[in-house]
């Protein structure tokens, strides 16, 4: 039982939240563009969002978007009767103090998401003390749907550690501001995890309530059909329909205003090739650096430990870097795939009066994902440049690189070791992602064995 002054605090901390949170209608442009967002995380065209609230004030969002710019923001969910967050990072406490990070990091995940039945509320309160008290237990002959209550986040993970998944503990430089989880080769989803240690990197601006049903397409696909909804006078909407599908299906959409007069499809696949073209040169820049790290080692090999023990941390720092650039971009494909494949689903699910709305907050979507493509390129040609096959041995075997400084400044991270079995709408095809080739397999046991190996490649 909670003390008087805990009570208290508790109170207080609720009411300034309440006086920071805005409920938001569904006229505001940000209520739909939500909407599509988790309607495209859960895979689900029949979810809705019931209430919406912000967070921040206008200042406080351009405030955050001027100090990433430039910098990747990925969109995050967090379901507040989960278990993810722990009993320091209530609501109120995230509205009036920012994230309480524990030691070993915050994990955070983007993409699809999960939603278990277990925490779904009666109500559409910011805070409730319990899902088990008596204003959240549904009568038999309550109507009043049940609805998941979502925290949305913009993350800023900056530089990540690439780790594989099921890793129990870590050691990271420190020079690293978060951990990049790797999926596992069998998981079809479209879901990355993150570590985040600074809470600063973590803006949280929305709370959502949504009706979310995991058979609801299923019951909304047997209930409508539109092959003579449309009247003669009808002919506007027709032809934005029309053209909407056949955008979908790959052909040209072609825009009104000479300044949209672009075919995002062709600029998308454009995109795609250059994050392709780059991959092979992040390959080919791993190999020589590998290849590099071999000859070295030959003339170290009669040399003192300590200066091989060097040669790998220094070759482990560089590889790390492009491991991380090369996982950036093949998220960016990743994700590009997922949202096309999203609104392909959606093309008969819906009305046609949805279904424009789906497209416009798609192809909205479609912009943002190529700009974040061209500032995840530039950050691939900065490492390029930076991460050079330029490791030299000095008479006295002292390892060094111009361009990868070895810092002894570590940190030991504790990963849990778990994995949340996650089932997704089967109608809406991941299968994409089982061809993700994942991370990059470094070898260097060899190294300290006086092996001549330059099999450091990707997986």
């Amino acid at each position: 039982m909670l003390s008087p002054q805990t009570n208290t605090y508790r109170n207080l901390n609720q009411n300034l939240a309440l006086a920071k949170a805005k409920a938001i209608s569904r006229q505001d442009p940000v209520f739909n563009q939500l909407e599509y967002l988790i309607r495209l995380s859960l895979g689900s065209v029949s979810s809705t969002i019931c209430r919406l609230y912000s967070l921040r004030e206008i200042s406080e969002t351009r405030e955050y978007l001027q100090k990433t710019k430039g910098e990747e923001l990925i969109d995050v969910w967090i379901n507040l009767n989960g278990d993810e967050l722990g009993d320091d990072n209530s609501l109120e406490n995230i509205i009036t103090r920012g994230f309480t990070i524990p030691t070993n990091g915050l994990r955070v995940s983007s993409g699809h998401i999960l939603l278990e039945s277990n925490t779904l509320q009666n109500n559409t309160s910011l805070f409730n003390q319990s899902l088990n008290n008596s204003e959240n237990i549904s009568s038999p002959n309550q109507t009043k749907p049940k609805v998941f209550k979502l925290l949305h986040c913009l993350v800023n993970p900056g530089k990540c550690f690439c780790v594989e998944a099921n890793k129990g503990t870590v050691i990271i430089p420190a020079t690293y501001d978060s951990i990049y989880i790797q999926p596992n080769e069998q998981d079809n989803s479209f879901c990355h995890q993150f570590v985040i240690f600074d809470s600063s990197r973590i803006f949280a601006d929305y709370v959502l309530f949504v009706e979310y049903d995991p058979e609801g397409d299923q019951k909304l696909k047997s209930t409508q059909a539109y092959s003579n909804f449309f009247n003669p006078f009808d002919n506007i909407i027709n032809d934005a329909y029309k053209r909407a599908k056949e955008s979908v299906n790959g052909g040209d959409l072609t825009y009104s205003s000479p300044n949209e007069a672009l075919d995002l499809n062709a600029k998308q696949q454009f995109y795609i090739k250059r994050v392709e073209k780059e991959i092979q040169n992040v390959e080919k820049r791993r190999q020589e650096i590998c290849l590099n790290a071999t000859e070295m080692e030959t003339y170290l090999r009669e040399g003192f430990k300590k200066a091989l023990v060097n040669l790998h941390d220094i070759t482990q720092l560089k590889l790390s870097e492009l491991l991380t650039v090369e996982t950036n971009l093949r998220k960016k494909v990743e994700e590009v795939e997922w949202i096309d494949q999203f609104i392909e689903y959606q093309k008969n699910m819906q009305s046609p009066l949805h279904f424009l709305d789906s497209f416009s907050q798609h192809t909205n979507l479609k912009k943002e994902k190529q700009e974040s493509m061209e500032m995840c390129l530039t950050q691939s040609q900065k490492v390029l440049n930076m991460v050079a096959p330029d490791i030299k041995a000095h008479a006295v075997f002292a390892v060094k690189s111009n361009t990868q400084p070895l810092q002894e400044n570590f940190k030991k991270i504790d990963l849990e070791n778990y994995e949340k079995e996650e089932e997704f709408n089967d109608d809406f095809d991941t299968s994409f992602a089982k061809k993700r080739e994942i991370g990059v397999a470094i070898d260097d046991s060899h190294l300290l064995n006086n092996k001549v190996n330059t099999d450091c490649k990707m997986q």
